[in-house]
């Protein structure tokens, strides 16, 4: 059993390390002690033997057919926390509508992915041979065969007339996903420099307390840029980005190696949509990770000029990428004349705004002109749901305990008057009364609140630091107290020094979120017309050439031989599908085994069936060291690959997730070692922490 020293996220719950790539501090532990008390613990997944269920039984119906409805899409607001309904044909209607901009999207003939796999491929490595990256970070970069095009889908603006929608691309997967992230690593740092920079709602309201009082004649002025991300051009962005690299203190990494890769996430932004590509030409898709720091980066150049042409008269400018607070203290004609200026200077940037004298909306926070001085009150859209995480829900009770008392939080920070904060905090109550919660309890929740001064409040509190090892795990109301559990448990992880120095303290229990209603219900593509007609299950892929096929069990259910249970197969799935879970079945003896694989299947059942083959030349002394399922195949009675038959069980929309939906099968199956044939690694596994992404 392997731990990572630090940075490490051990997933509890029949999931595996994530580590962060320093394999040279990784220290064995003692498997056997610890693992055994940990099962008589109960931890293997019998959750005290209790059953929960959060959906009553036409709940579950309803949830069912609202997922076979092939007329609507379901998807969350914009903005204000709403969730949205849309006719399917009006929501296609409105992304054609956008994706006819043929100055920004072109229409594709065929799927591109491929080609710009190798683009990116040949750059990293070019980058390599150059001395430009290490080993380990074009290890990261290498994109595999499993990218795919990018899904197009939008968040309907429900706070805007005729309920437009904000243009996402997906960029899970995708050819430019961790060139993308390269890229933002090296300029997310250099966003906070600019002058205007604004992080979050905390830092406008510090930025405003450092104002006094406010000139006779002051006007505050709020200006939007008009669809940002879709519209940078891509030769003005690049050049900002470069000015701004240029003037960085660690040079290691090339300039020209940066600007590079950012021009191919931008020139190969291929998505899909509705059975058709597309590529977009113009500006940068709002799901890539870098859009947010070029966009900035881009809007400081940008700003510069403007400001620097015109003859602004304001002594406040601050920005939150595309949305600008600005104090202007000349006259309403001068004010004018310098807006209409900056909406006709640039070709593709356009801006709206507002102003007034004595009070304008930015962010979540409304500023007032009271007299000369700067007083503050919570925004919120008229639109807005707020539908804060009801008490009922699958979640830690400590989680949904700190609500309250971090809302209120939020409202003594934004509000700078009393009264203006007893407003809210009695609407605050009323929401969260009707999402369950006890009155009394948010009332003290919220006097607790009150006793914090909002200067102290403002106060940026230092990060603590914390070298715990987190324990991951995905919450359950069934689960026994884990806490208390590795209290216990400590003193065997320090039965050796180098364990006493990776796990120094008790691991710290952290929750990841169970699937909730839009796991189930929202997805970025878009479900085909004819999907109720789509057999579902195992089918062999058709082509005469396959040596899969062959071993292929088909069908749209599978049995496991440990529980003698059956299960549907909720896919169509066969040998060319990727991101699934499998199941291997021993035709002599029924004891099976549950993988996974990221790429191909028949890449992956390949792999299985040479190591089975090759086993058949090695000593028996070479057999032994070799895993369970291939030592199983040529043990007394079996003949190989003539006993072996496969189905594949399950697939997941993200890599990330493909380790866990395997760890969950294996155990619900029983195909762990003594009832099956997969190795009880699933507690601190680093090896399977990377099987995935090398299969």
């Amino acid at each position: 059993m392997l731990i990572c020293r630090l940075n490490v996220k051990v997933c509890l719950n029949f999931t595996s390390v994530t580590k962060n790539l320093n394999i040279k501090k990784i220290y064995p532990l003692l498997r056997p002690a610890y693992v055994t008390a940990l099962e008589k613990k109960n931890f293997e997944g019998n959750l005290n033997n209790k059953s929960y269920r959060n959906l009553k039984n036409d709940e579950q119906r309803a949830l069912e057919n609202l997922r076979k409805y092939e007329d609507i899409v379901i998807k969350q607001a914009d903005k204000g926390s709403g969730v949205v309904v849309m006719d399917k044909t009006r929501y296609v209607a409105e992304a054609m509508r956008q994706l006819g901009d043929i100055g920004v999207y072109v229409t594709l003939d065929r799927d591109p992915t491929v080609d710009m796999i190798k683009k990116v491929n040949n750059r990293v490595k070019k980058a390599h041979v150059d001395g430009c990256i290490s080993d380990t970070t074009l290890e990261y970069l290498l994109v595999d065969s499993t990218a795919k095009a990018g899904r197009f889908y939008l968040l309907p603006k429900v706070h805007k007339r005729g309920c437009p929608g904000r243009p996402v691309i997906s960029g899970c997967n995708t050819p430019t996903e961790k060139i993308s992230k390269f890229v933002d690593f090296h300029l997310k740092s250099l966003v906070p420099t600019i002058p205007s920079f604004v992080k979050d709602t905390n830092d406008f309201l510090h930025k405003l307390n450092n104002i006094d009082t406010l000139l006779e004649n002051a006007i505050l002025v709020v200006i939007d840029v008009v669809g940002l991300y879709p519209h940078i051009p891509h030769d003005e962005g690049l050049y900002a980005i470069r000015h701004a690299l240029s003037r960085r203190q660690n040079q290691k990494v090339p300039t020209n190696l940066i600007v590079e890769l950012a021009d191919l996430v931008l020139k190969n932004n291929n998505f899909e949509f509705n059975g058709n590509h597309y590529l977009q030409t113009l500006g940068t898709a709002i799901g890539t990770k870098m859009a947010p720091a070029y966009a900035n980066l881009f809007m400081d150049r940008l700003e510069g000029t403007l400001i620097s042409e015109a003859q602004v008269k304001s002594y406040l400018w601050l920005r939150y990428i595309d949305d600008i607070f600005m104090l202007w203290t000349g006259s309403k004609g001068e004010l004018n004349e310098f807006l209409s200026f900056i909406n006709e200077k640039h070709g593709t940037i356009k801006f709206t705004w507002s102003w007034s004298k004595e009070r304008v909306n930015f962010l979540d926070v409304q500023v007032f002109n009271n007299g000369g001085k700067i007083e503050t009150d919570l925004y919120v859209k008229p639109t807005d749901k707020h539908q804060y995480l009801f008490y009922t829900s699958c979640h830690p009770r400590r989680c949904k305990q700190s609500i309250p008392y971090a809302q209120a939080l939020r409202l003594r920070r934004i509000c700078s008057t009393n009264s203006a904060f007893d407003k809210r905090a009695n609407e605050l109550t009323t929401y969260l009364i009707a999402r369950g919660y006890r009155e009394r309890f948010v009332r003290n929740q919220i006097r607790k609140a009150k006793s914090v001064t909002r200067e102290e409040d403002l106060t940026s509190r230092p990060q603590r630091s914390n070298t715990r090892v987190p324990m991951v795990v995905t919450y359950h109301p069934g689960l026994p107290n884990i806490g208390a559990i590795l209290k216990e448990l400590q003193p065997l992880l320090h039965c050796s020094d180098k364990c006493r120095k990776a796990v120094k303290d008790i691991p710290m229990m952290a929750f990841r979120r169970p699937k909730n209603l839009a796991n189930y219900l929202v997805h970025a593509k878009l479900k085909p017309a004819n999907a109720e007609n789509t057999p579902l299950g195992t089918v062999k892929c058709g082509d005469r050439r396959c040596l899969v096929c062959e071993f292929l069990k088909t069908g749209d259910s599978f049995t496991s031989k440990g529980t003698n249970k059956s299960y549907t197969i909720n896919f169509e799935l066969n040998c060319n599908s990727s991101n699934v879970v499998y199941l291997l079945t021993c035709k002599v003896c029924d004891i099976q085994y549950v993988g996974s694989t990221s790429t191909k299947f028949r890449l992956r059942f390949n792999n299985h069936k040479s190591r089975i083959k090759a086993l058949t030349r090695m000593s028996s002394d070479e057999k032994l060291r070799d895993d369970l399922i291939y030592q199983h195949f040529h043990s007394l009675g079996h003949n190989g690959l003539e006993d072996l038959s496969v189905q594949l069980i399950d697939r997941v929309e993200y890599e990330k997730d493909l380790l866990d939906k395997e760890g969950q099968w294996a155990y619900r199956l029983k195909c762990i070692k003594s009832h099956g044939l997969n190795e009880n690694d699933f507690f601190f596994s680093q090896n399977r922490s990377t099987r995935c992404r090398k299969s």
